[in-house]
């Protein structure tokens, strides 16, 4: 979660700053992804918000990483799990107004494949740092993830942390309703 929607309300400097970075991080993104077989996914339920070399520049690093399969890095920039559903549900009326979809094929399944993670497996755990909520991401992806709260800054995290989050992870016996 790089930056959300919510983050547009932060002071201007700030914002520039965060989106100098992106564009220059994503060339160092892109030669580690290639070396490792990694792609990058973009996530922006408001791309619109974006500056356009910024977007260009994740889009360009999400295009060039699509082809890699050794693993996955989904980067939510601009994102808001609340519009992510609202453009889900945008999605669906539409196809239902334009006669593709019937009003009763809206399913959970159905609503789930028009959101921006659509294809993409739901985590299973989410290890959130700083605060103990879960700050508009992923809100219906994250319905039956297993949540590890650290009380640690995210430049703070260490291997060590991972590493007790993933086996507190392995420790619990997930149900998923039953």
């Amino acid at each position: 979660y790089a930056f959300s929607t919510e983050n547009w309300k932060r002071p201007q400097e700030e914002v520039s700053t965060l989106m100098m970075l992106f564009e220059s991080h994503a060339d160092e993104i892109l030669v580690r992804a290639k070396e490792k077989g990694i792609k990058v996914n973009l996530i922006a339920s408001e791309p619109e918000l974006l500056p356009k070399s910024t977007l260009n520049k994740l889009q360009h690093l999400a295009e060039q990483t699509e082809a890699y399969r050794c693993f996955t890095l989904n980067l939510c920039v601009s994102y808001g799990a609340r519009s992510e559903i609202a453009g889900a549900a945008k999605k669906m009326a539409q196809a239902v107004a334009a006669g593709t979809i019937a009003a009763d094929d809206i399913t959970e399944q159905s609503l789930g494949a028009a959101m921006l993670t659509g294809g993409l497996p739901d985590p299973d755990l989410l290890i959130r740092t700083s605060e103990a909520r879960l700050s508009n991401f992923l809100l219906w992806q994250l319905a039956y993830t297993e949540i590890q709260f650290v009380d640690k800054l995210w430049p703070e995290i260490c291997q060590q942390d991972i590493r007790d989050a993933v086996y507190n992870y392995a420790s619990r016996k997930r149900r998923f309703g039953k």
